[in-house]
This record gives structure tokens, sequence and C-alpha cells, in this order.
């Protein structure tokens, strides 16, 4: 494959370029028509329109090969996503897949765990919204439990439907319930709370100043998180 020592990109099959003469260089069409001087340049960072000759993209060429850096094995380009004009440019050691992975897994190895404060979810502030919901999330969660228990056993509900059961539970039932169908525990905790200050655009302002529409305005935002 060739790429535009200039652009970057990739120079099609069967497409014209321009290379130099010792082949070290390739521009694409684009290129050589805005970016490439006719004549040397002070700093010779470009080569010229006069060393250059025109060539068509007709060569086969072989998949190239990388070496890691870490195990020395060769691999292709493409199977690990090599780019070798890219690094040229950062001067960049390839990593393969596997020695990446094991680098991953040492570390992880040794990473200290760090100890818990001691604070639980149910620790952190309430919120009168939050605990409605709360409220209203373990209901469904105990009608579903009640209703699995009664699919399984008819005969554990005595004839009772499951609205029955939940306006007088029975600790029995609700024990064999959550024995046999464990839902989780879920807590509905604030973990943001803050006043802000809100611009009012100014054309708005502007409209309705006769109504008394203010610069700008505070108000309170809450974030409430599901444990």
């Amino acid at each position: 494959m060739l790429y535009c020592t200039l652009c970057r990109k990739r120079i099609q099959r069967n497409s014209t370029f321009y290379r130099s003469n010792d082949n070290s260089a390739h521009y694409c069409t684009s290129c050589y028509g805005s970016k490439v001087p006719s004549e040397p340049q002070s700093d010779n960072s470009i080569i010229p329109k006069s060393k250059l000759s025109k060539a068509k993209h007709e060569e086969t060429a072989e998949e190239e090969w990388v070496m890691c850096g870490i195990c020395n094995k060769w691999m292709h380009n493409i199977c690990v996503m090599f780019n070798r004009m890219h690094n040229e440019l950062n001067s960049q050691t390839l990593v393969c897949p596997m020695c990446l992975m094991q680098e991953l897994e040492r570390r992880a190895s040794r990473r200290s765990i760090r100890p818990t404060s001691g604070l639980r979810a149910r620790d952190l502030p309430k919120y009168r919204l939050g605990d409605r919901i709360e409220s209203a999330v373990h209901k469904l969660l105990l009608r579903r439990q009640v209703e699995a228990l009664i699919g399984a056993s008819p005969d554990s509900a005595a004839g009772s439907s499951v609205d029955d059961i939940l306006k007088s539970p029975s600790p029995r039932l609700l024990s064999e319930a959550s024995q046999s169908y464990p839902i989780p525990k879920v807590v509905l905790r604030v973990v943001s709370d803050s006043w802000q200050e809100t611009k009012v655009p100014a054309h708005v302002v502007k409209r309705y100043k006769s109504h008394g529409v203010p610069a700008k305005y505070r108000h309170r935002s809450r974030a409430l998180a599901l444990f």
C-alpha cells in the first residue's frame, strides 16, 4: 500500500501519483498540484516537481510486518491495526494484544483494594420524592414476588388474591415468598443537591420586560440515584 507523504492519505490502486527518484517519497495528484513546489526550497522539506516522476500505482505490494517491542514477535500491520505512517510521526513502539493483556493483568494483580469508609447507600440524605419512589418500587417488587409464589404454588394463597394478601400480608407467606423468590433491596438517595443560577437570553428579557421577566433566576437541582 502506498500513502501520500504530505496528506498521509492512501493512494488507490490504478491511480496516478508522483514519486521521487529514490522512491522515498510519494505524492498524490492533489498534493502534487497544490503543495509540491516547482523548484527546491531552502529547507528541502518537500521534493520539488523537477525531481519527481509520474507513475501509476499498479504494483501488488506484500502485506507489511511489524515487530512487537516487548515479545519481539512479528505480525501483520493490518492484524494489529498498526499504521506505519502514523508511527513515523509519533515514534511509537508497537505492543501486541497478547503483551498488552499480560501487562493489564499484572497491573490488576498489584492494585491494592481501598478500605471502605463504612458508609452505605441508605446512609445518604433522603428526599420526599425519593421516599415515595422507593416505596412504590418496593410495593411493585413485593407484588411480583407474591405473584410468582402464587403462580408456582396456588395452594399457598388459600384462595386469596394478590391484592388481599398485600392488604393484610401473612408473615409466613411473605417469608416463604422471600426465600423462594428473593428481590433486591432498593435504596433511592440524594447524591447531589445544589442551588444553580440560569441566565435568561437577552432577547427574551427585552421582549417580556413588561411582564417582569428577570435576567437570571436561581433554582435548586437535585440528583437521585437508585442503589
